[in-house]
Order: structure tokens, then sequence, then C-alpha cells
């Protein structure tokens, strides 16, 4: 049998090299895979007309988007960048590549990597929340445990050694790891339910809760992203409109109808559905809380769904595919290739703040809110168990307080402040009788008595100006 690699034509010197040199500490395999790797990278630099010398950081998030709208899974891109970027690390070290490739290298998708292998007693715990728990809530309980783990090792701690002042520098670890106050915040809580399992097995002797007391835990912070301001979400829909990308479609959906990624994902590609009187929905799949939901459409949203069908159609050469979202290579869009098409979005809009994905979906929340729709109904829409999420969701936009506010202000100012306002018509006998009583007490408060003569004259005349006034 032939080999699958003679008649392929040479990598570039460099890439060569670098083979040549490593190949010894490699098997056939991982050599082959290897090689394959930086295959892949080659031919995609030299569409772009880009030097070996001068690739970027950029040039790197760019390639990784090429392979996943290419259909290449997360795991394999990470595969073939790690091996680019290894080979690119050799090049500096043997002074091959110019030193300011060094941030080609060092930087990734994750400021920290997270490779600390579990002990039996961590592998055990996992192992009882499989019962309860799944896929991507698994792989975050992994995570904050090698994170948990890494510190431990680095301290050269075990289990019954923890003390309070242990868990205050975890804190202060993870701080010094720039990492965020949310994933900061479920770390704690997390390894906080793992501690007090290890009690209940025996493994710590000490109560967990005088290792790992409830006031440790940092705070958690409103992490929900705010809506996009108007201005910002018009030129972001009008350029999702304008590209031909059915990425892009996707995502003019997501800020169309308030879904989230993975439910777009996992959308059937038959998902719009007729009820009565020309009234449609949309069937969201049940990705999140295991619920499953109708999301009215209008004739707009009717049409991109449409154009996204005929597009994945193609893309499955003339057949319906499975799903809805489908790439030009016949397979589904990896989660990644959402993420990229919206760092190219933001770079073309050149906004000044990051836009989340996420965020689309509270822009939908908000909107509709601010157009009088109810919180319950917006509830059923967005797929809520319970109001209190919805109404994190919904903020209230600057526009919409300025015309309620002047709204409120007409309606006061017309039932309520204007009467007040009026001045008072007043007769000529309340007139002369609020004089009278002033005069009396300006005499009472002087000691001087009603039967004194310039009294009784100073009202005489008060009572003849006030007939010659009604004659008048």
């Amino acid at each position: 049998m032939a080999n699958q690699y003679s008649n392929l034509p040479p990598l570039c010197d460099y890439f060569e090299r670098y083979l040549n040199a490593n190949k010894s500490e490699w098997s056939h395999h991982h050599y082959n895979d290897i090689k394959a790797s930086l295959r892949r990278f080659e031919n995609w630099n030299k569409l772009q007309g880009t030097k070996l010398e001068d690739v970027t950081w950029g040039n790197l998030q760019n390639f990784l988007r090429f392979l996943n709208l290419n259909g290449t899974t997360t795991r394999q891109c990470s595969r073939i960048t790690s091996h680019t970027k290894k080979a690119i690390r050799w090049g500096i070290d043997s002074g091959e590549m110019p030193q300011q490739m060094e941030d080609v290298y060092t930087s990734n998708l994750s400021v920290n990597k997270w490779n600390q292998e579990l002990p039996k007693e961590s592998e055990e715990f996992i192992s009882h929340l499989e019962a309860t728990l799944k896929g991507d809530s698994i792989r975050c309980h992994v995570y904050y445990h090698r994170i948990f783990h890494t510190f431990l090792t680095s301290k050269k701690l075990k289990y019954r050694q923890l003390k309070r002042d242990h868990i205050i520098d975890f804190i202060k670890f993870m701080g010094e790891k720039k990492m965020g106050q949310h994933t900061k915040c479920m770390t704690a809580t997390k390894i906080r339910c793992y501690l007090r399992w290890l009690q209940e097995q025996g493994y710590i002797k000490r109560h967990y809760d005088e290792i790992f007391p409830s006031k440790l835990i940092p705070k958690k912070v409103n992490h929900l992203p705010r809506p996009l301001d108007p201005e910002v979400d018009i030129a972001y829909q009008e350029l999702l409109v304008e590209t031909d990308d059915i990425i892009y479609k996707g995502i003019l959906l997501l800020r169309r109808t308030g879904m989230r990624v993975r439910e777009l994902m996992e959308m059937e590609f038959d998902c719009i559905e007729s009820v009565t009187d020309g009234y449609k929905t949309i069937k969201v799949p049940p990705v999140k809380l295991y619920m499953e939901r109708r999301v009215p459409v209008d004739p707009t949203t009717e049409k991109l769904i449409k154009l996204i069908q005929n597009k994945s159609i193609e893309y499955s050469n003339g057949k319906s595919p499975k799903f809805l979202m489908i790439n030009p290579n016949g397979k589904r869009p990896e989660y990644a290739a959402y993420c990229f098409s919206n760092v190219e979005i933001c770079s073309r809009l050149k906004v000044k703040k990051w836009i989340n994905l996420h965020a689309l979906r509270h822009t939908f929340a908000t909107n509709l809110l601010n157009a009088g729709m109810s919180i319950i109904s917006l509830k059923e829409i967005l797929g809520h168990k319970t109001i209190i999420m919805t109404l994190k969701y919904a903020k209230v936009t600057h526009i919409s307080i300025r015309n309620e506010y002047m709204k409120a202000i007409t309606l006061m100012e017309k039932n309520q402040i204007a009467p007040i306002l009026q001045p008072k018509s007043l007769s000529t006998n309340d007139l002369f009788n609020d004089i009278t009583n002033l005069i009396r007490n300006k005499a009472d408060k002087n000691g001087i008595q009603q039967t004194n003569k310039e009294f009784k004259s100073i009202l005489n005349r008060l009572v003849k100006l006030k007939k010659d006034i009604e004659v008048l």
C-alpha cells in the first residue's frame, strides 16, 4: 500500500527543518499528525499572501475561524494551532524566527491553562455528580477542581492539612491568575460543596464550614451583559443583513428571536409551525433547563429562516438536512464559528466595547418590554422558569425612561399641578375679613383693647371703604 503522504508536496524549508530536527522524539502517527497540521496552516497562509515570519496573533485567530467554518471541531482546532505554535516556539529558541513572534506563541484563547491531573477522590466526586448532572455542567466541575488542585500542588498541601488560612490563600491565588469575579465565585462555591462531600466520606476530619466558611466566597456580581445601545444595535443588524454568510444570518436570527447560541445549533430544519389565522411560531429545542418552547415570528423573521433553509439545502447537495444551520462543507457549525464571526463583526463596526452574543438576547427582551409586552409573556418567550430571571434580563432604556417621564409630567400638569398653581379668586367680603382679622391680631399682640377709639376709627373707615368699593 502506497504511503498517503508520499504524493504531497514538501512543506516550506522552515517546517521541514523543524520536523527533521524532532522526528526522532515522535511516534510515526504523531509525526504525521503534526505534519498534516503544519500543512493546513501553510496552505492557508499562502492563500492569505502572508510570510511566515510576519504572522501575528490576529492571523492565528483568522486561521481558527477558517477551520471552524470548514467543519473542524474545537478539539481539532486546538490541536492544529498547538502544533503550529510549538513549531514557531522552536524557531524563536533556535533564532530562525524573529523575537516579535513571541506573542503568537504565548497568546491563547484562554489566559490560564489548567491541566492538573485530578486525584482519585476528585474523580470519585465527579462520578457521583454524573448521576444528576450532564455534559457542560460536569466539564465545569472538572475545570473548577483542576484550579483547586493546581493550588494544592503549588502549596504541597493535602486534604487533611486544609485550614481557613489556606482557603484565603486560594482566593488570593485566583485573583493573581486574573480570573473573573464570576469564575472566582463559582469555583469557590463548587469547591466548598466538594469539601463537604470529603467530610461526609471521611477524607477530612475537620468540619467543612470551619475550613471554608461561606463568608469567604467572593461576592457574585451581576455578570449578565447589558443590552446594546439603539445606535449600535441598528448598525449591528444592518451589517448582518448585508452579509451573505450563513453564520451572519444565524446571528441575525438570534437577535430577532432571543434564542441562545446552543439552541440555534440544535434547531431542527423544519422549525416553523403554523397556528391559527396565519400565526406562526418556531419550535426552540430544549437545550437549557430541558424546556421546549414556542417563539412567535413576524413575516421578516420568517423570510430570514427560509433564506437560511435555502442555503442549508444548497450546502447539503439539494437535500433537506436534519438541522437548520449547515456550513458550506455540509456539517453543522461549531460554537466557536459564531464567536469568531462575532469578533469579525465587532472589528468591522469598530465598537469601543466588546459585544457578547448573549447581549443580543438581552436586547431582544428589553425592546419587547419597552414596546409594552407584559413580563409574564416575555418570560414564556425567553423560556425562564421564574419571573425573577426575566426581570434581570429586561432593562429599561434611557429613551423609554424619557418618554415615560414626559408622559407622566403631562398628566400631572393636566390633573394636579395646573389647578393648584392658578390664583385663587377672592370676594370683597373675604378680602375685608382678612384685613379685619389682621388688624385685630395686631391689636391683641400690642395689648390694645377693642374699645380703644383709634381701633374703632380704623374699623369704621374699613366699613366705609368696603361700601364705596361695592358701589363701583
